[in-house]
């Protein structure tokens, strides 16, 4: 069967210029510090609101990123996804794991995953971008991708960035680990120049 393309309108490309637009101007800006409610002085000037120490490396951010921090703080291994997600004010994580061995430590039970609100389609569709990018140039060792979730308790949809179709029985966690490094460095950085691209092939439709 072929595939035919679907032209889209007017009105559908001038929603996603307006969401492309906010898309660019939100992560270009300074919009404050990616953990919610850090007070934490910083190194610079003791101030509450200067993000120059803000770090993945941070100690208190698996507290800070997390709605109980005392009961659920942020796993290691996916604290650097999740806070690449909070950098973006683009990307709203609401739940991750960073993935789980068997009972024996040999074999991966669960993968990793963060979970995240986006307010528009088009957010969603630039993060796959940037996934599909990075297997394509052998920068991580599997394929990722996006999954929209099939329930949510607000208006925006839910989705799960995690590893699509893993070989539970070939892939190791310590591979998917390495893959959440190398997703989290450049996520900001890439996906700015991923948005300005499909920018102004919207503008040329």
């Amino acid at each position: 069967m072929k595939v035919n393309a679907k032209h889209s309108n007017r009105e559908s490309i001038r929603r996603q210029v307006v969401d492309t637009h906010t898309f660019l101007q939100t992560l270009s800006q300074s919009a404050g510090r990616p953990c919610p409610d850090c007070a934490l002085p910083c190194p610079c000037s003791n101030s509450a609101t200067c993000a120059c120490g803000c770090s993945p490396e941070c100690e208190q951010c698996p507290e800070r990123m997390s709605s109980e921090p005392d009961r659920y703080p942020i796993e290691p291994n996916i604290v650097p996804l999740v806070y690449a997600f909070y950098d973006s004010h683009i990307y709203d994580p609401c739940w991750s794991c960073e993935g789980h061995l068997d009972g024996t430590g040999d074999h991966l039970q669960k993968i990793p995953r963060v979970w995240f609100y986006a307010s528009s389609m088009v957010y969603p569709r630039l993060l796959v971008e940037y996934l599909d990018d990075l297997l394509f140039k052998k920068k991580i060792r599997h394929p990722w991708g996006v999954r929209i979730l099939s329930w949510s308790d607000t208006s925006e949809a839910r989705f799960s960035l995690e590893p699509v179709s893993p070989d539970q029985r070939s892939i190791t966690l310590n591979e998917l680990h390495d893959d959440i490094l190398v997703i989290a460095g450049s996520l900001k950085m890439c996906l700015y120049e991923s948005g300005l691209e499909y920018h102004r092939r919207l503008q040329s439709l």
